[in-house]
C-alpha cells in the first residue's frame, strides 16, 4: 500500500472468511489505527466477502429456526411418501391453488431457505 500510495486511504477491506484473513485484518488494523486513518477506529474496515452471504443469512435465520425447521419437517413429510404427495395435491387442487412443487431448501444456498418459505406460505 505504501508503494501505491494509498495507505492512508484505505478505510476498507474485502476478504473471505479464511481464519488466516482475520489475522491479516486484525494486523492492519492495528497499525492503521496506530496512525489514526481508520473511520470509526476500525470497526468497520473488515468487510465480510458477499460471496459468504449464506453465512449471515443462515445466522439471521437462527432466530427463526423452531419455526424453519417445522416447516421443513412438514414438506419432507409429505415428499417422502407418493400417497401423501398425491392427497397433498388433491387438496391443493381443491382449494383451488396454484400449480407449486414443494421443495426442501439446501443449507448452502440461503435464497433456498427464502424460497421454501415463500412457496410454504402459499399452502
Amino acid at each position: 500500500m505504501n508503494d501505491w500510495g494509498i495507505e492512508d486511504k484505505v478505510q476498507s477491506c474485502t476478504v473471505d472468511n479464511a481464519s488466516f484473513n482475520d489475522v491479516c485484518i486484525n494486523s492492519l488494523i492495528h497499525k492503521f489505527s496506530a496512525k489514526r486513518t481508520l473511520s470509526l477506529k476500525g470497526q468497520l474496515f473488515h468487510v465480510r466477502c458477499c460471496a459468504h452471504m449464506n453465512l449471515l443469512v443462515q445466522d439471521g435465520l437462527k432466530s427463526i429456526n423452531t419455526a424453519v425447521e417445522k416447516i421443513r419437517d412438514e414438506i419432507k413429510y409429505i415428499l417422502n411418501s407418493e400417497a401423501r404427495t398425491m392427497q397433498f395435491n388433491e387438496g391443493r387442487h381443491f382449494e383451488g391453488l396454484k400449480e407449486k412443487k414443494l421443495f426442501i431448501d439446501v443449507p448452502t444456498r440461503w435464497n433456498s431457505t427464502f424460497l421454501m418459505l415463500s412457496n410454504a406460505l402459499k399452502f
